[in-house]
């Protein structure tokens, strides 16, 4: 049984064999991939996914995005291989204006990397 509100940084269960155990409160922690953070809040998981998909992106720049393989073949390998790595779990997140700026906001990057195109160049949406 849990104790109904923990008083510190610790929460004691009652344990089948071994009588009373204590297990430390955290404020984050993964599990299956995800981060589940103490407030409920999908920001954190949602930071950490972009900064994986940005190292990603990284990792891959001079090898794929900055060689002579065509378009096509690199839009598929971006759809296939690096959004995976940002969408793993958002079928749980709670999509909220700025998270809906976030995942805009990477995708534009990642596809400028792809394509080759500066940021200081003059590009629209369309």
């Amino acid at each position: 049984m849990l104790d109904p509100a923990p008083t510190g940084n610790q929460v004691t269960i009652n344990g089948r064999s071994s009588g009373i155990e204590v297990v430390k409160v955290v404020e984050s922690f993964p599990y299956l991939g995800s981060l589940i953070h103490c407030t409920g809040d999908n920001l954190p998981e949602i930071k950490r996914r972009v900064s994986f998909t940005r190292d990603c992106m990284m990792a891959l720049d001079r090898n794929i995005w900055r060689s002579r393989i065509a378009v096509g073949t690199k839009l598929r390998l971006y759809n296939s291989c690096i959004l995976p790595i940002f969408l793993y779990g958002a079928e749980t997140w709670a999509v909220t204006a700025t998270a809906a700026k976030t995942f805009d906001a990477l995708d534009q990057w990642c596809l400028r990397r792809t394509l080759n195109i500066r940021w200081t160049e003059r590009i629209t949406n369309n």
